[in-house]
């Protein structure tokens, strides 16, 4: 029997051989078999496999699935709950050891940035001080400067992002 595929009005597709189409799992489990299996499955056209596959995103799975683990195991639904509440609690106490540690790094940075600026002011008024030319005031003035201009544009990128 043959039926029109919904990719386009001409083409024709058959409907058993799309139900059939091997997954790289199906395929790599046929090389695994003995070689009188492998014949009895060419040579027979009874001869089937029927590859079930579930599956879900997150640490629960659906509500059937927990319910068939309660039938394999009375408390398998329950310790499967407790792994997840388990899981999400490390998670989030995860994100907030990561929050406090961003927040560590920020201060520090902070920190720093105005031991930076101290002790290019301390320099910038030496040199200022000490010199007796132009070209002493320009040194302090292109120290002083860099030195802002740099810590301006550190800070301007670390607030962006």
């Amino acid at each position: 029997m043959e039926e029109t595929s919904p990719s386009g009005p001409g083409e024709q597709r058959n409907a058993d051989q799309a139900r059939r189409a091997p997954e790289e799992p199906l395929v790599e489990f046929f090389e695994t078999l003995p070689p009188e299996l492998k014949k009895l499955g060419e040579s027979s056209p009874a001869a089937q496999v029927i590859l079930h596959r579930i599956e879900f995103l997150g640490p629960i799975p659906p509500p059937s699935v927990l319910q068939a683990y309660g039938s394999v195991q009375e408390d398998l639904p329950e310790r499967v709950m407790r792994i997840a509440e388990r899981e999400q609690r490390f998670r989030h106490e995860l994100d907030t050891r990561d929050q406090a540690h961003e927040h560590v790094l920020e201060e520090r940075g902070q920190w720093m940035a105005l031991v930076i600026v101290l002790c290019t002011l301390v320099v910038v008024v030496l040199v200022a001080y000490g010199a007796s030319t132009s070209v002493g005031a320009l040194a302090a003035s292109v120290i002083g400067g860099a030195t802002v201009v740099g810590l301006a544009v550190a800070f301007l990128r670390t607030h962006s992002k």
